[in-house]
């Protein structure tokens, strides 16, 4: 049985073709494939690597050195490398009893294949029991608590949902708190200064209800997956300032 991709599993391989066609290889090696995989960002995969310390992000030009320059290709579609046929032929195995084949699965493929790209990897402190080790603990601490079974659904799906579940949690403490601030103001307004101070209270809670929630779901979901949703937030923010500086709005006029 063949088992259906993950969205990034598909892409990776996409990718990895394309990185062959411009290193001017004739064939799709394991490198090409992690190559690949490092492409997409944000799967299983990468978070499994970077967690062992494998400096993902300068790793591509390390992979290519292994794989080195080619000539010019004949054609976009290059066939897979024997060492590529083992490394999917493994992620397939990997993924028996699983939904879909993920990152994850590529991975494992990858370094169980063994080779160039493979020994690399090793050089780094991701041998095939780590990266597995790595991988298994990812994977636990994605399904901790939830009503999920790895089994269900993809590594890499996982992680989107918990990022996906993470924002709309932390949106709607958002809404509260606007909510509770626009009655507040009324009441100022109104001259209902109990009732403000009041609200303003219940305020304060919402805020601390929020970190609070926040600081426990760093800790159930792995550091990475985290870290990635802040970059984002202040990525955001960064966008909503620079709004407010084009219309002339002062931030101080901004409510905390």
């Amino acid at each position: 049985m063949v088992l259906p991709y993950t969205d990034r599993a598909r892409s990776a391989i996409t990718a990895a073709r394309a990185h062959a066609r411009d290193l001017g290889h004739d064939r799709i090696h394991p490198g090409h494939l992690l190559l690949g995989v490092l492409s997409v960002g944000e799967g299983v995969a990468t978070r499994a690597l970077a967690a062992i310390g494998v400096p993902v992000a300068t790793l591509g030009p390390r992979i290519e050195e292994v794989l080195g320059q080619g000539g010019p290709t004949a054609g976009p579609a290059a066939p897979l490398s024997p060492g590529a046929k083992r490394a999917l032929r493994i992620a397939g195995e990997e993924a028996t009893g699983h939904a879909q084949l993920g990152t994850e699965h590529l991975l494992l493929g990858i370094v169980g294949a063994g080779g160039g790209v493979a020994d690399l990897l090793a050089r780094l402190g991701a041998t095939p029991s780590r990266v597995r080790a790595e991988i298994n603990r990812l994977m636990t601490t994605y399904t901790r608590g939830w009503p999920l079974i790895v089994g269900e659904s993809g590594g890499d799906d996982l992680v989107d949902l918990r990022l996906a579940v993470l924002r709309l949690r932390v949106r709607e403490y958002n809404e509260k708190i606007v909510d509770v601030r626009a009655h507040k103001r009324a009441a100022i307004r109104a001259g209902e200064y109990e009732r403000a101070v009041a609200l303003r209270h219940a305020e304060r809670q919402l805020l601390d209800e929020k970190a609070d929630q926040i600081n426990r779901w760093a800790h159930s979901i792995d550091l990475g997956v985290f870290v990635d949703e802040l970059d984002r937030l202040y990525q955001e923010i960064d966008r909503l300032h620079a709004v407010l500086r084009r219309y002339h709005i002062p931030l101080d006029s901004i409510e905390p």
